[in-house]
């Protein structure tokens, strides 16, 4: 199972919870905009000319790219004080087996460091795959009590 937590606090969340149980529509946030202000930061080595490149093409990526989140996480504290309005909110459990599409889903990486990714050393597969991984799949240790998958 896999749970997506949701606050009932505006108007507009309440309008989300309506579309997620009538439309079963769920939503999904820009890159840019998740809470940790160090995901989706990278370290990148190589020429200056590509590496500046690759920065700019990542922070558009984070702009047009949005994340669909889930937890492993139902009875973790953290996950309804940050996620579910203080306690107050919602969580709607997913059994992953239902869903072909959810056997798609990517565990988050979490670690002490930003990645470091060799741009020069790469081929072009590769770079593409360590960039999403880098971009979209890694946190902050801090916040592995998410047991997060994207």
């Amino acid at each position: 199972m896999v749970y997506k937590f949701r606050p009932l606090s505006s108007e507009q969340d309440w309008k989300r919870l309506q579309q997620m149980i009538s439309e079963c529509v769920l939503y999904m946030g820009p890159a840019a905009y998740l809470n940790d202000t160090t995901e989706g930061r990278v370290e990148l080595r190589g020429t200056p000319d590509v590496v500046q490149r690759f920065y700019q093409a990542i922070e558009e990526m984070r702009l047009d790219v949005c994340v669909l989140s889930f937890s492993e996480a139902l009875t973790e504290p953290l996950m309804w004080a940050h996620y579910a309005q203080g306690f107050q909110g919602v969580a709607f459990g997913f059994d992953r087996t239902l869903c072909d599409w959810m056997s798609e889903l990517y565990p988050v990486d979490y670690r002490d460091s930003v990645p470091i990714i060799d741009i020069d050393g790469l081929g072009e597969t590769d770079l593409a795959d360590s960039l999403i991984d880098a971009v979209l799949l890694t946190k902050s240790g801090q916040w592995s009590y998410e047991r997060e998958l994207r």
